[in-house]
């Protein structure tokens, strides 16, 4: 399904955005497209699951993606994928940098662009906080009990403060950088 509103955004046919039928970690991806106007493939692998989620005998059944995964169409063997100009590039944050910067949404000049990639940084961090404190398959040991705290401290201290430091960080316009939208916002 080609997406967009106008042709553009420096890209001389429309690229290909590959994730699963989910918003994610193409999400942001699919946001600077929209905001632009930029027409891409938003490429949707199909998944079917299979029993009761969090019950022995769940799967997700995923054929096309498994297929596209065998085949090595994903350089890390993971999506989201963006195909452009006959290559394939992989990783969420690297796509969304190079995406932002031909759509015009990466500021207007290198500066402009650095503020914006640590205002980005910050709030990876942020997430990154986050999962740390609800959990999650690489911490099995966690007890309910120690998730609850976790998660009482992520929005009782830990956010609030996060969420200062970047309000500062807001131009008057109302924008992180400038006087329009960036990644960053």
């Amino acid at each position: 399904v080609i997406v967009g509103l106008a042709a553009g955004g420096g890209f001389g046919s429309p690229p290909t955005l590959r994730y699963f039928n989910a918003k994610g970690a193409a999400e942001i991806i699919r946001y600077l497209f929209a905001i632009s106007g930029t027409d891409y493939e938003d490429y949707r692998y199909p998944v079917q699951m299979e029993g009761v989620f969090g019950q022995p005998g769940f799967k997700a059944v995923k054929k096309e993606f498994d297929a596209d995964q065998a085949s090595g169409k994903m350089p890390f063997g993971k999506v989201p994928i963006f195909e452009t100009e006959g290559i394939t590039i992989a990783q969420s944050k690297a796509i969304e940098r190079y995406v932002a910067k031909k759509v015009g949404l990466f500021g207007e000049n290198e500066l402009e662009g650095l503020r914006i990639d640590m205002i980005c940084e910050q709030i990876r961090d942020i997430r990154d906080m986050w999962s740390r404190a609800k959990g999650n398959k690489m911490r099995p040991d966690m007890e309910n009990e120690d998730i609850v705290k976790t998660v009482n401290l992520f929005f009782d201290e830990q956010l609030p403060k996060q969420m200062e430091m970047l309000e500062k960080l807001i131009d008057s316009s109302g924008f992180f950088v400038g006087d329009k939208v960036s990644l960053a916002d």
